[in-house]
């Protein structure tokens, strides 16, 4: 008997490997697909009695010789008697029993049905290798790459057999059904070779490209639809023969070390994928930090630039206030000098007469009342200079008064308008507040401007009163003038200090007065503001350096 394998039954899987072994080796054998079925059958069912009678208990398969003839031979061995063999011998050829000292043993013959038959160096020293997924297919490759290293195949060509292999076995497995391939060794004209034999239960195997690179190819349809493709390669050494020893040493190494090989690649695809993973992580870091960086960048851009355009706002609209005040100055300017000469004629004139008719005259007190009218015209000429910058620092005394003084000669001025409409007047001057440097009766112009606003604002008001507040600030001296007045809309007072406009009725006032108080509290290098809430009342504040500190 030629003992292809042998295999312990230990449990259910080594029943299992058993079944699928006699069942492949009868497809090689070109048993039909029934008998093949049928062999694995038995093999398991006896495999199975004989591990279920206890002991230790094992099968071998190989071939056997009888009159120039093949047959199949399976050998169970049992350390128990009384195995039922009656299902064995209804299909083998030849059941035998024979009785050992240590147990019993069973031995089934099933003729090959090719009487040609003559086992080959491969098939007597066969390991044969299923192909069920892709793990499998790179096993394949591993294996007959370190078999052609151990053969001393060139390294290119250690790689082409590998390559060629694995592309095998991958066409076989996508073709569906169960596929197999055996490594072995072969003979032709007298030189051995590497001898791979392909064995599929799909059909069209592509072997072109295996023969383009190996030395013999054949392809073979079997019974069943099954197919075979066996390749051979003659080794380069042309002396070498192997030996049973070593067919025995390169099974157990291309078991141990393809596995060993497979380990060490998946060990080192691991370490590739750990790597890149730390790799893309890194990346990923990187990039979440561009990101910040880049969100930071984008939103310190965004407030420098919201900054720049609110500048640009401001500036635009000072550019267009100094158009207009340049442009109102210029017109104001010309103006007035037209109007100041006649205008002082005229004054000469009336204090001419003035001088010349008799108090007790009743021509007297007109010519009083026009003196005071002209005067007054000539304030509103002076006004209207002032506001054009006709005037010159230089030209303008600035000595050190309290701003208190002021109010008072204020308080006398309008004490008719006060007292006549029954108006609550207070004035407020806090403790320690020093005198300031200023230009007298501009600042008293300035302050008399926003006492007769408050006096116009309260006119139709329920409660009538106003109140002003003195007192010190820091480096300023800080006036508020407050009424409860009607108030002014919001929607214009950004614009209550621009030349010409004015909230009164047509015929009630130029739009100079708040124009002409804020260019005369510039010039001083101090600050005007305004509050007000439409029908509770509004507030100007007046902040004037204590220091002298002209604008520049």
């Amino acid at each position: 008997m030629i003992e292809i394998g042998k295999i312990q039954i230990m449990d259910e899987t080594s029943i299992a490997e058993a079944r699928n072994k006699v069942r492949i080796l009868a497809q090689d054998l070109e048993f039909s697909s029934v008998d093949a079925t049928k062999l694995a059958a038995i093999t398991s069912d006896l495999s199975r009695v004989v591990y279920q009678n206890g002991g230790e208990s094992s099968i071998v398969v190989g071939l056997d010789r009888t009159d120039d003839k093949y047959s199949l031979a399976l050998r169970f061995q049992s350390d128990k008697k009384d195995v039922d063999i009656s299902k064995a011998g209804a299909f083998f050829d030849t059941v035998c029993i024979a009785g050992a000292a240590d147990g019993q043993g069973i031995e089934a013959f099933k003729a090959i049905p090719d009487r040609k038959f003559r086992p080959t160096q491969e098939l007597s020293n066969r390991e044969r290798h299923p192909i069920k997924d892709e793990s499998s297919i790179v096993e394949v490759r591993n294996k007959v790459r370190l078999l052609a290293r151990k053969l001393n195949f060139g390294s290119v060509e250690e790689t082409k057999l590998a390559t060629i292999a694995s592309d095998l076995c991958r066409s076989m497995y996508q073709s569906g059904g169960e596929s197999s391939i055996v490594f072995g060794y072969g003979k032709r004209d007298d030189k051995y070779g590497l001898l791979l034999n392909f064995h599929s239960e799909g059909k069209e195997i592509d072997a072109k490209r295996a023969g383009a690179f190996f030395n013999d190819v054949s392809t073979a349809g079997t019974k069943g639809g099954h197919q075979r493709v066996q390749a051979f390669k003659v080794i380069p050494e042309p002396e070498f023969e192997p030996s049973e020893e070593f067919i025995d040493l390169e099974k157990e190494r291309l078991i141990r070390l393809s596995t060993a090989e497979m380990m060490s690649e998946v060990s080192r695809k691991n370490e590739q994928i750990l790597q890149l993973y730390e790799d893309i992580k890194k990346q990923k870091e990187e990039i979440e930090n561009w990101n910040e960086e880049l969100e930071e960048k984008v939103q310190k851009r965004t407030v420098e630039l919201e900054e720049a355009n609110a500048d640009l706002r401001e500036t635009t609209q000072m550019m267009l206030q100094a158009e207009k005040m340049g442009a109102v100055g210029t017109m104001t300017a010309g103006v007035a000098h037209e109007l100041n000469n006649p205008m002082m004629g005229i004054l000469n004139f009336i204090q001419f007469c003035i001088e010349r008719t008799d108090e007790e005259d009743r021509r007297y007190k007109y010519l009083r009342k026009a003196e005071d009218a002209t005067k007054r015209c000539a304030e509103i000429v002076k006004n209207l200079l002032t506001f054009s910058h006709m005037k010159r620092d230089a030209e303008e005394f600035y000595t050190q008064q309290e701003i208190n003084v002021l109010f008072q000669r204020i308080r006398d001025l309008i004490s008719y308008r006060v007292s006549g409409n029954e108006i609550k007047l207070d004035i407020h001057n806090g403790d320690g507040v020093p005198p300031i440097w200023m230009v007298e009766n501009n600042i008293q112009q300035v302050f008399l401007n926003l006492v007769i606003n408050a006096l116009d604002a309260i006119a139709d008001s329920e409660r009538k009163e106003i109140r002003i507040d003195i007192k010190s600030d820091g480096e300023f001296v800080n006036t508020s003038i407050s009424d409860t007045g009607c108030g002014i809309d919001a929607k214009v007072i950004s614009r209550i200090f621009d030349p010409f406009f004015t909230t009164k009725p047509v015929g009630k006032g130029t739009g100079l007065g708040l124009s002409v108080s804020r260019n005369i509290i510039d010039k001083h290098g101090g600050v005007v503001q305004c509050e007000s809430e439409p029908g509770l009342g509004t507030t100007f504040r007046v902040l004037l350096p204590i220091e002298q500190r002209r604008e520049t």
